[in-house]
């Protein structure tokens, strides 16, 4: 086997190891927030998906090295150029959160040019709000948070309309928890495999994710993945981008 091939046989142990049961994607997500790559290049690598030209795709160098580093707690220096077979697995540490360093990429290729995405310098976004989850992803929009004022959070957006908002209820765990804030970007357009903020003629409002948007239809997926809905165009008002997903940690008052 190659060190190729060793990359790619850790990174899929890994995504093993931080999923929850049959469901891959809590996997995806911690490899991608502790490593800095993005999600949809660890499903296409976990998933064996080719190139757009049909080619192999591979774990490139620049990608190997954010996730050793990302996870090299307990384990040799050189543990993800071993033999998936030889490298102790650690289901006893606590998944690494994302350093102040790392930053979302599109894949490993991009990975090698110069981040041309969002912007480094963090804009501060109004709390305006919160959304009380319901069963399969419906929320109820408050006025205030209580207790908390509205306050801000810090995110690097470029969208001048985005605002945030504390979420409330279980029914989105594990991907939005109670306590923790969603950054709506109206003006961003969202990508399939992304959350969506999406609001009804009726007036109804949902959290979902994006499968994907047709000229006559949408199709929208349960965050919590339970549920696939199919709506038409002319039943929705708007959808806008989530652009981040942030711990309670990162709210700050109005005052400190």
């Amino acid at each position: 086997m190659t060190v190729q091939d060793n990359w790619l046989a850790n990174l899929r142990a890994l995504v093993d190891e931080l999923s929850e049961g049959d469901d891959k994607r809590v996997g995806y997500r911690a490899v991608a927030s502790a490593s800095g790559l993005s999600e949809e290049y660890i499903y296409q690598l976990y998933e064996g998906k080719p190139k757009a030209d049909g080619s192999p795709r591979h774990v490139g160098p620049r990608a190997a090295k954010a996730i050793a580093r990302a996870f090299a707690e307990g384990r040799p220096h050189d543990w993800f150029d071993q033999a998936a077979s030889t490298v102790a697995t650690r289901t006893d540490t606590a998944r690494p959160e994302p350093t102040p360093a790392t930053r979302p990429v599109l894949n490993e290729e991009a990975a090698e040019l110069t981040y041309a995405g969002r912007p480094s310098v963090s804009k501060r976004v109004r709390v305006v709000g919160m959304a009380k989850l319901g069963d399969n992803g419906w929320y109820e929009e408050l006025s205030l948070v209580p207790g908390m004022g509205d306050g801000y959070v810090d995110v690097p957006t470029r969208d001048p309309d985005a605002y945030a908002l504390l979420v409330r209820g279980d029914s989105m765990h594990p991907a939005i928890r109670d306590g923790w804030l969603v950054v709506v970007e109206p003006n961003s357009r969202p990508a399939v495999g992304e959350y969506v903020a999406i609001k009804l003629r009726d007036g109804k409002k949902m959290v979902k994710e994006l499968l994907y948007y047709r000229k006559d239809s949408v199709a929208l997926l349960s965050v919590n993945g339970e549920r696939r809905i199919t709506l038409g165009t002319d039943e929705i008002e708007l959808i806008h981008a989530v652009g981040f997903i942030l711990p309670p940690s990162k709210w700050r008052p109005d005052i400190e």
